[in-house]
C-alpha cells in the first residue's frame, strides 16, 4: 500500500502565491482535502473530474430558483473549488502530471464559471418571471470567456520570429501583471472571485439579491476584460516600439 504523506509534508505543495485571506484559507483547506484524496485510489485527473461534477450539480440546483436549493447549489459550487485545489496537491505528491488533467482543469473553470451566472439568471426568471436577469448574466459570461480567450497565445503566430517573441513576452513575464501588494485590492478580488466561499455570489443568493449579484459580475467581468486586453495590447506595442528604436 502506498504511504500517504503527512500534512507537514503536503504543506510544501501548498500554493504560496495566494494573496487574499479567503484564497489563502482555501489553499490551506485544500492541503487537508488532498490528504483525504491521497488515501483513496483516485488519480489527480479523477479528482479534477470530481470537482467539475460537483460544481455542475451545484449549477443544476440553481436552475429551479428555489431559495434553499440555490444556497445549497452555491455551497456545492464552492466545495468544488476546494476539491479543485486538492487535485494539484495530489498530482505533486504523487508526481503524477498529465497534459489532459491540465486541459480538463482549464475547460472546467471556463464552463462552470460562465454557466453559474446563466443558471442563476434562469432560476430568477423561473421564480419571478424577470427574464431581464439574463442580460447581466450574458454580459458577465461573455466578458469572462473573452477575457480568457484574449490571453496572448504563441500559437496565433505562424511566423517563427513572432512566435518566439510572443513566448518571450509570456514566459519572460513581460506582459504579466505584478501581484498587487495592496491589501484592499486583494480583499476586493477575494470577495468577488466566483470560486471563493462566502463571496459576493454566496451572500447575494443567501440574502435574496441574485439580480444585484448578476450585475456586479457583469460589471466586474467587463472591467477585467477591458483591463486585460488594454494592458496586453499596450505592453506588446511598447515592446515593439522599443525594438524598432
Amino acid at each position: 500500500m502506498r504511504s500517504v504523506p503527512s500534512i507537514k509534508e503536503l504543506k510544501k505543495y501548498e500554493n504560496k502565491d495566494a494573496q487574499g485571506p479567503i484564497l489563502r484559507a482555501c489553499d490551506f483547506i485544500a492541503v487537508y482535502a488532498g490528504k483525504v484524496f491521497l488515501c483513496l485510489p483516485l488519480t489527480p485527473n479523477q479528482v479534477t473530474l470530481l470537482w467539475i461534477v460537483v460544481k455542475m450539480i451545484g449549477l443544476l440546483l440553481l436552475v429551479p430558483g428555489e431559495y434553499l436549493l440555490s444556497v445549497v447549489g452555491v455551497l456545492l459550487f464552492h466545495l468544488g473549488s476546494i476539491i479543485d485545489g486538492a487535485d494539484g496537491i495530489v498530482a505533486r505528491a504523487r508526481q503524477h502530471f498529465s497534459l489532459n488533467g491540465i486541459y480538463m482543469d482549464y475547460v472546467g473553470h471556463y464552463i462552470t464559471n460562465s454557466l453559474v451566472l446563466i443558471a442563476l439568471a434562469y432560476g430568477v426568471a423561473v421564480q419571478t418571471g424577470a427574464f431581464g436577469a439574463f442580460v447581466p448574466a450574458a454580459i458577465g459570461a461573455f466578458c469572462f470567456l473573452v477575457s480568457k480567450a484574449s490571453s496572448l497565445n504563441p500559437i496565433w503566430y505562424s511566423n517563427p520570429a513572432q512566435r518566439a517573441k510572443a513566448e518571450e513576452l509570456i514566459y519572460g513575464k513581460t506582459i504579466a501583471l505584478k501581484k498587487s501588494k495592496n491589501k484592499i485590492a486583494a480583499i476586493i478580488f477575494d470577495v468577488i472571485r466566483l470560486e471563493n466561499p462566502f463571496n459576493v455570489l454566496f451572500w447575494g443568493v443567501a440574502l435574496g439579491y441574485p439580480v444585484i449579484v448578476l450585475w456586479i459580475y457583469a460589471v466586474s467581468n467587463f472591467l477585467e476584460m477591458a483591463r486585460k486586453i488594454f494592458i496586453q495590447f499596450y505592453r506588446i506595442y511598447k515592446n515593439e516600439k522599443k525594438a524598432a528604436v
